[in-house]
């Protein structure tokens, strides 16, 4: 076990060595008023970073999690899919009750026009 914990400490070791000394390589062009190629040195190591951080020992721990997230995701779906469902009913009996009052409140206010209009009518023409 401690062989396995000193081989995981030496990788460690030489990842934080190595983004130390390209930190330090652009720290001296920044120094020295080179910006521009600091600037490529950030972006080599942004590129670079995650294949020096990830190696073929921690790979499948990393695909174990994802899986896990992707499992957990699912799962959390399928639980709150009966709550979306009931949820967009409820929308959607109450979308319909709106359309059906404001049909009937059109269709009363239509008949108060109609009779307002009749008895227009009718005043005129007496």
């Amino acid at each position: 076990m401690s062989q396995a914990s000193s081989e995981h400490s030496g990788v460690a070791a030489n990842l934080v060595s190595g983004v130390a000394d390209q930190v330090d390589r652009g720290a001296r062009r920044l120094a020295e008023g080179d910006l521009e190629r600091a600037l490529d040195d950030v972006k080599r190591v942004a590129r670079n970073r995650p294949e020096q951080l990830v190696d073929e020992r921690i790979q499948p721990q990393l695909d174990q999690a994802a899986g896990q997230v992707g499992t957990m995701a699912q799962e959390t779906a399928e639980a709150v899919k009966p709550a979306v469902q009931d949820a967009v009913a409820e929308v959607k009996d109450n979308a319909e009750q709106a359309v059906a009052e404001v049909k009937d409140s059109a269709a009363s206010s239509a008949a108060d026009v109609a009779d307002e209009a009749k008895g227009t009518v009718a005043e005129v023409r007496s």
